[in-house]
This record gives C-alpha cells, structure tokens and sequence, in this order.
C-alpha cells in the first residue's frame, strides 16, 4: 500500500473519482503496513497544518485516518474506524477540507463519537471524542465513505 505525496483535489476528474470510492477495510494480512503509512500520512498532515487527512485523500482507498486533537497536541491514527455510539446533541461547524481548498461549509454534527479502531500497532481501541475532535473525526471517516463535506452541509 503506497500513498500519494499529494492530497487529491475534488476539481480534479481523476482525483473525485477517487475521492468518492468507498474504501475497504484494512484486512488482517495488511496491519503490519500500519506503522509505515501513519509515518507518511503524519508528514502530509503536518505539511499541511490541517487536523485530519482520510487515506482516500492521498489516494490510498483504504479506511485509515489520522487525526490531531485535543488542540491539535495529540496524534490520533485509525484503521477500520466504527462510531459505535453518538451523541443525539448535535454542533454546527464551519469545515474545511484538504481536498476542498476554497470552500468553507457549515455542517450539523454529533457533538460527541464513540470510535473503535485499530491503531498502527493493529491494537483494537475505543475513544470517545467531543466538540471539534468529533466534528473532524466524523468529516474523516465520511471521506472513507466517498462522502465529502458538500454533501453534509450548507
């Protein structure tokens, strides 16, 4: 499994094709790559100054993510993330994205996620998320769908 050292566009035709495939699981077989791929999709993240880049972003159609929270201190690298519980409180959000350059929408979230993934160690985890952290997490596992935040808001 190899990335891209660019992040797709949606205004590119090749690129919004693979921004609107929903991605497979990482199967079993693969989990030992984890490690490698959370090195380079860390490096395009921080280049970028954003809080998170979906593996589809980078053109790798698998369901991995990378996230900054807690105030963008900590790294947060999922495979195969579920939400398994959300919060019926919802919170209106002006979202950017990588692959969306000069569009800024408005969505309507769930303020807190319940995700299980498996980190880059192929460990099984389970975080709870809140406000921002699970705005972005939520606009993160969308990509994995091949849904992009223009279809989510306003």
């Amino acid at each position: 499994m190899k990335i891209q050292d660019r992040v797709l566009q949606a205004s590119d035709d090749t690129d919004f094709i693979t921004l609107r495939t929903i991605c497979p699981i990482v199967e079993d077989n693969e989990m030992d790559l984890l490690p490698a791929i959370k090195d380079d999709m860390l490096k395009i993240l921080e280049s970028s100054n954003a809080r998170g880049l979906a593996a589809p972003q980078v053109g790798l159609l698998k369901r991995i993510l990378i996230l900054k929270t807690n105030m963008m201190q900590n790294i947060l690298f999922m495979a195969n993330p579920n939400i398994v519980k959300s919060s019926s409180m919802c919170l209106y959000y002006k979202e950017g994205c990588l692959s969306l350059p000069d569009i800024r929408v408005t969505t309507n979230r769930s303020r807190q996620v319940t995700v299980e993934y498996f980190d880059e160690n192929g460990t099984v985890q389970v975080k709870r998320l809140g406000g921002i952290d699970a705005v972005c997490v939520q606009h993160e596992i969308d990509h994995l769908n091949g849904i992009l935040m223009t279809a989510r808001g306003r």
